[in-house]
């Protein structure tokens, strides 16, 4: 059973996870000839706190001093 894992910013609505979902499953089976009833997508949704790029928190926090 493929397993894809998205992790993002929260913030998606659950239409766009459906739609996003139906299209991983659908390439990854196409692709892989796995059947689409065992792929299984999960989604992760990170505030902005908890997630950085080049040290820098991604809600907006100053850099530290």
């Amino acid at each position: 059973m493929p397993n894809i894992i998205v992790e993002w910013l929260a913030g998606r609505s659950s239409e766009q996870k459906a739609v996003l979902a139906m299209e991983l499953t659908r390439t990854l089976s196409d692709i892989a000839a796995v059947d689409p009833d065992h792929v299984h997508v999960r989604f992760v949704d990170v505030s902005g706190g908890d997630w950085a790029i080049g040290g820098v928190l991604l809600d907006g926090t100053p850099e530290p001093e």
